[in-house]
C-alpha cells in the first residue's frame, strides 16, 4: 500500500467533521463547502452554488505526486491549476481521475490542508500558489 493511500485512508472518515466550515481555494479567490463524504469520494458545493463530486482517487493522486517528486516545505510545488488539461500543471493533472477530466486540485488541496497533510502558499503578486506535503 502506498504512503499516499495510507495517508488518505487515515484521514478520510474525519473529513466531514473537520471541514464543517467553508474552505478557501488556494488562490483565496472563492470558497466551497464539503457537503457529503462517502467511501469513494466527496461532494462539494462551490460559492457559485455548483455541486461537484470529487473521487477519492483525486486526493490520492495529488498526494502521490507531491511525495514522488519530493515536494516539501523547502521544495514547494506550483499548483498549476487550469480547466484546460493541456495548460494544467502536472499536479493539477495528477488530481484528475481521467485524462482531460474535471479539474479537482483547487478543492482537493484545501481539504488536505485542513486535514494536516499539505501546506498551501497562496498566490502573492506574480508568484503562483504552491503546495507541499507535510511529513
Amino acid at each position: 500500500m502506498s504512503i499516499a493511500k495510507t495517508a488518505i485512508d487515515g484521514i478520510w472518515n474525519s473529513i466531514s467533521a473537520a471541514c464543517q466550515a467553508s474552505l478557501d481555494t488556494p488562490a483565496r479567490q472563492s470558497r466551497f463547502t464539503v457537503r457529503e463524504v462517502k467511501q469513494d469520494g466527496i461532494t462539494i458545493l462551490t460559492s457559485g452554488e455548483t455541486t461537484l463530486y470529487i473521487a477519492r482517487q483525486a486526493f490520492e493522486g495529488a498526494l502521490r505526486y507531491l511525495l514522488s517528486h519530493g515536494h516539501d516545505a523547502q521544495s514547494m510545488c506550483p499548483i498549476g491549476s487550469n480547466v484546460n488539461y493541456d495548460d494544467a500543471g502536472p499536479l493539477c493533472r495528477a488530481a484528475r481521475t481521467a485524462p482531460n477530466g474535471q479539474m479537482n486540485i483547487t478543492y482537493v488541496l484545501p481539504v488536505l490542508e485542513k486535514m494536516g497533510l499539505v501546506g498551501i502558499e497562496p498566490r502573492s503578486g506574480k508568484i503562483a500558489s504552491a503546495t507541499w506535503f507535510i511529513a
